[in-house]
């Protein structure tokens, strides 16, 4: 997905709360979806018709949105990158609930090649059975040297 990194994170908002607005009923109404964002209603239907265009969302006026099979499939990337990332801080020795919150910050404009190599790097450093805290720099060191 090449999309600027603003418009890839405001989109993976907008399918989270998706997700989240329909987890009971099967379909997310704009009001909820605005309720779970802090936003206007107003503000809504517009990404509801972007997400919709791009085949993220199935979504009729006045009866809400659902997520699609690529919609969904975009949102376990999403959930697999902001793991991985977490787990990353926490290596370096960031307190969970900063780790959460960088890692939701950085999930949807991480490059590629960094995610593979952040994911190489974690099992590398969890099966080594060594798995102190190390420094930001010594990690960067084992991410260039890293093989994807």
């Amino acid at each position: 997905m090449h999309l600027s990194s603003t418009r890839k994170m405001t989109e993976s908002k907008y399918l989270e709360a998706i997700a989240r607005a329909s987890s009971g009923s099967g379909r997310a109404r704009t009001q909820d979806i605005a309720d779970i964002l802090d936003v206007a209603p107003s503000s809504v239907t517009p990404m509801l018709g972007r997400l919709s265009n791009r085949g993220l969302i199935e979504y009729e006026s006045h009866r809400g949105a659902t997520l699609t099979e690529i919609g969904k499939a975009l949102l376990e990337e999403l959930s697999e990158r902001r793991e991985v990332l977490e787990r990353f801080f926490q290596l370096m020795g960031m307190d969970q609930e900063n780790s959460r919150i960088q890692a939701m910050r950085l999930e949807s404009i991480v490059s590629d090649e960094s995610y593979r190599k952040l994911r190489i790097l974690n099992e590398e450093l969890e099966s080594s059975g060594e798995v102190e805290m190390i420094g930001f720099s010594e990690a960067c060191d084992l991410l260039h040297t890293t093989e994807a």
